[in-house]
This record gives C-alpha cells, structure tokens and sequence, in this order.
C-alpha cells in the first residue's frame, strides 16, 4: 500500500521550503497530478523517495539554498540514480548559471543537461506560460482545468489557496502554527458556496462552504482577509469572492 494516495504522480515538485513554497505551491494548483510535501499525509523521508519513484517527471525549483538542503539533495540522487525525466527552473531572482556552477560535483552534469525555466510570477499570464514551458518540456499535456490560483493570508496569519483542478473551485488551507491540528494544516474542500459576513469584533470573513473530498462531509470555513496587516473591508471581501469566483468561469 502506498505510504501517500493516490500512489502515483505526474509531477515530483523538489524545493527549499524557506525559500520557494510560493512557487511551489502555485505550481501545485496550477500542473497536474503533484506530490508536494505539505500536501502529503507521510512526509517522511521514505514518502519522499517513494513519490520519486512513482512520478513520472522530477521538478526541480532551483534556488540560493538549495545545494545545502540535505533533503533537496537526496531526492536529486534519487532521481539521477532513477534516470527519471527532469524539468529544471529556477526563481526569478536566481543567475542560474552562477548557481549551476556551483551544484556538487555528483550532480553538476547531470543537472546541467537540463535547459532551465525561470519561473515568472509578476503576472498570471507570465505565470501561465511558465507552467507551459514545464509541461512541454515534461511531454505531459496542461489540462484545461488547471487555472491560477487566488490566495490571501487571514487574521491567524493562515494562508488560503483557491484554485480549479479537475473542473471543481478547490480551496486549501494552510496554517503557520505548528500546534494546529493535522487537519487544519491541510484543509481542503471542493467549494459550493461563498458568502461574505461580519463578525461581532467587525471584520468581515468570507465563509467558504464545500466538501471535504476525503470524507464526503460538507462543512464550512472562515477567514477574515488582511492586507498589509489590516482587514479587508466588505467591498473588498465581495471583489475577493468574485475573484475567485472567476476562476472557474476561464477558458
């Protein structure tokens, strides 16, 4: 039985945490079929290597720190020793040939047979295309539910993601505090309903209703948007909503 469902992958998704979770989990939302760390149940180091193996492409987000992250590094062996097909990037703020020049000498020729794609992420449709350019590299095929992604940080300073996959407005939850329950640190919920409220302190929440897919069980989830450190108000919450809203309604 595999240690993190559904088994297999399209994508392996290979990055330092501190510098490109970001990225990471935009690209998440945005490709097919990912194995990301913080979306998996066992994120072991015997997980790790299993959703090597069992992905069909290893993607590697290059950055400043990732030559000295110890787990970056042996899911790079794994996959060299793999053979496994390889999609290289790298952060817009990376010269990456400086940070290739300076890859271990285990892996520097490996690594640098693959030609690079910056990740561009100033704009959605920069993004888009970025995400293109992987897919074709990888030989699989974009999906034509696979839209951007809106994401805001809330009053506990937790992070929600709303994105398509698969046809269905998706949101995941994700939170900063390490003694939140497992369940909370990965929520995630096929939406049938958004509304905006005010609460008794006087900030206004979206509630996000849906399905929790794992369970079946409906339920419902509040945030309260801040921005720069401040509440958003109604109007903003409502343009919020119809953001996301949107997402659903691309081509």
């Amino acid at each position: 039985m595999p240690r993190n469902q559904p088994g297999n992958w399209k994508f392996f998704l290979s990055h330092v945490q501190k510098e490109a979770k970001a990225d990471a989990l935009d690209l998440f939302g945005m490709l097919p079929d990912c194995w990301l760390d913080v979306k998996m149940d066992d994120q072991s180091v015997d997980a790790m290597m299993e959703g090597i193996e069992n992905s069909k492409v290893f993607l590697v987000i290059l950055s400043k720190g990732y030559w000295k992250s110890e787990y970056c590094m042996k899911e790079m062996e794994k996959a060299m020793q793999l053979n496994k097909p390889t999609v290289s990037t790298y952060l817009q703020d990376i010269h990456v040939g400086s940070l290739l020049n300076e890859a271990p000498a285990n892996v520097a020729s490996w690594i640098k047979s693959f030609d690079a794609v910056q990740l561009v992420r100033t704009k959605p449709e920069f993004t888009k295309a970025s995400v293109k350019q992987i897919c074709d590299k990888a030989g699989i095929p974009l999906p034509m539910g696979a839209k951007g992604i809106v994401k805001f940080r809330d009053t506990d300073g937790d992070v929600n993601e709303y994105f398509v996959e698969d046809g269905v407005l998706c949101l995941f939850g994700t939170t900063s505090d390490p003694k939140a329950p497992p369940g909370r640190q990965m929520l995630r919920t096929k939406i049938t309903k958004m509304t905006v409220e005010k609460r008794d302190n006087g900030e206004w929440n979206i509630i996000t209703q849906g399905t929790n897919p794992r369970n079946g069980k409906s339920g419902g989830y509040r945030a309260a948007p801040v921005k720069k450190g401040q509440s958003l108000s109604k109007a903003e919450c409502e343009a919020l909503v119809q953001e996301i809203w949107a997402l659903d309604d691309e081509d």
